[in-house]
């Protein structure tokens, strides 16, 4: 394969952009898509809209704070900014068969009113799935999860509804709320 110019370079770079910043909707297949960022817990796969995922960090230092639910895992700062880690696999009440280490990502997610960090073991890349090939999530799935998923998609990843867990009072730790409003 011959070498590729600067100029060249530049315009591929520029088209690759250009794909992956592409908004979720119709693409040129005429199916409605979204986009992801599709991530591992343990051994499951999970993915995110773009639209929602502000940046995804390795974990560096996090800082444990007491008093808090078991799935808020703590807080990272990230350029000057704090933000919440929480483990969902914990706020599933899902056992976790592997723990945390440095190699962790956290996928930090935001909505106009509210952004916090999902830890991640690894991210496994971004992707556009076309909107038809999403199932809803099984009935089998309990309802204090179910509520949190969008669908299922055609190749088993759990698509996870952002906008629910950022919105959800659930997920919102207060000092003085009792545990029940949690």
């Amino acid at each position: 394969m011959p070498e590729l110019n600067r100029e060249d370079r530049k315009k591929i770079l520029k088209e690759r952009a250009k794909i992956l910043a592409r908004a979720p909707g119709i693409q040129d297949d005429g199916i409605q898509h979204v986009n992801i960022v599709e991530f591992l817990i343990d051994y499951d796969r999970y993915c995110i809209p773009m639209n929602y995922v502000r940046e995804v960090y390795l974990i560096k230092d996090i800082t444990k704070i007491p008093g808090t639910p078991e799935y808020v895992i703590g807080i990272i700062n990230v350029r000057g900014q704090i933000f919440s880690v929480i483990d969902i696999k914990t706020f599933f009440n899902i056992p976790k068969r592997k723990g945390f280490s440095n190699l962790n990502k956290v996928i930090i997610i935001q909505n106009e009113n509210m952004e916090f960090g999902i830890v991640a073991d690894s991210i496994a890349g971004v992707k556009s799935v076309p909107l038809d090939k999403i199932v809803p999530p099984p009935l089998t799935i309990a309802e204090s999860v179910r509520k949190y998923v969008k669908g299922i998609t055609e190749d088993q990843l759990i698509l996870l509804d952002a906008d629910q867990m950022l919105t959800d009072k659930s997920i919102i730790v207060c000092e003085g709320a009792d545990e029940k409003n949690r």
